[in-house]
């Protein structure tokens, strides 16, 4: 009878002890669960006469740490180069990440743009601020409220990008400028890149953008300041950047295509900002900067002197903006 008892009080303890132990490794699941489920998204805008294939060499470096990656290509550029016409512009892009995000029901967003995709991300945020964690300018233009690329570029630059357009465009597309522009120098990249390149459509560098959102306003931010070799263009939006409390400021010893020239540096910042989540701390490369907010109404004339001044490429088109 005692036997009886004791077994069964045996088995009961085992049983109990089997469920503590199952108990404590479900926690501990539940604990490294989050951060499976609960990992970032990156969404990649290209810019201007590239595309989606833009980002290939880098998003293997992001998928296999577990992030999800898309990487959209806009209408009329990229493999879609047979969908242009005069009409598109700058909204058709940023509605083409729209219908993006909503197809997909992207949450927890980090937002990034390359160059004439800073224009489109920041359209997005103002429509969309509820999806996105984070916005990256990737030596990208930074518009304000009601301000187009022509604005920024000005009067003079934009009469040379019409130049170009009449003279290789039917009088509405842009031709690409030459490779070695964006950092592409070797013969490798050349190859792979150049094919690729396709008319930018001109009303995507005209039409304006509204920010009106105060939930966009206060999305954490971050300029990648591509510096080596420099676009020019971009060199007021590093410093108003790296001047400013509200920007996440990094730099990279690399061309304006860093997604082609260095691809696992560049994905590793991306994570790096990702995990962040907005903090900042000061290091010289490839990290955050905070300072002090500065206006930055000047950048506009900054962009315009860098314009003025520069060399005629081999096309009629300006040299430092995409």
């Amino acid at each position: 009878m005692k036997r009886k008892k004791f077994l069964s009080r045996l088995s009961v303890s085992l049983v109990l002890i089997m469920l503590a132990l199952f108990a404590i490794g479900a926690c501990a699941l539940f604990e490294k669960t989050p951060e499976r489920v609960h990992k970032k998204t990156f969404v990649l805008v290209h810019g201007a006469w590239h595309g989606g294939w833009a980002w290939e060499r880098m998003v293997p470096y992001l998928s296999n740490a577990g992030y999800k990656v898309f990487t959209p290509t806009l209408t009329g550029l990229g493999e879609k180069a047979n969908l242009a016409t005069p009409d598109i512009g700058l909204n058709t892009h940023i509605q083409d990440i729209l219908t993006l995000l909503e197809k997909e029901k992207l949450r927890n967003v980090v937002l990034v743009g390359h160059s004439y995709g800073g224009m489109v991300i920041a359209g997005v945020a103002d429509k969309e601020a509820k999806r996105i964690s984070q916005l990256v300018y990737l030596d990208a233009f930074v518009p304000r409220d009601g301000q187009s690329l022509a604005d920024i570029i000005g009067p003079q630059g934009m009469a040379r990008i019409r130049e170009g357009a009449k003279a290789a465009g039917q009088g509405w597309r842009i031709p690409p400028f030459p490779v070695e522009r964006f950092g592409i120098t070797s013969e490798a990249d050349i190859a792979w890149v150049k094919p690729r390149l396709v008319l930018q459509p001109l009303k995507t560098f005209e039409e304006p953008v509204r920010l009106t959102n105060p939930a966009a306003a206060l999305l954490p931010r971050v300029f990648i300041y591509l510096k080596k070799p420099a676009m020019g263009s971009f060199d007021g939006f590093a410093k108003m950047a790296q001047s400013s409390k509200d920007w996440g400021y990094y730099e990279m010893e690399t061309g304006h295509d860093a997604m082609v020239l260095e691809p696992q540096k560049l994905a590793e910042l991306l994570m790096k900002i990702a995990e962040a989540s907005g903090k900042k701390s000061h290091l010289p490369a490839q990290t955050f900067v905070s300072t002090t907010r500065k206006d930055n109404l000047w950048i506009s004339f900054l962009i315009r002197r860098e314009l003025q001044l520069s060399e005629p490429l081999q096309s009629p088109i300006m040299a430092g903006t995409i």
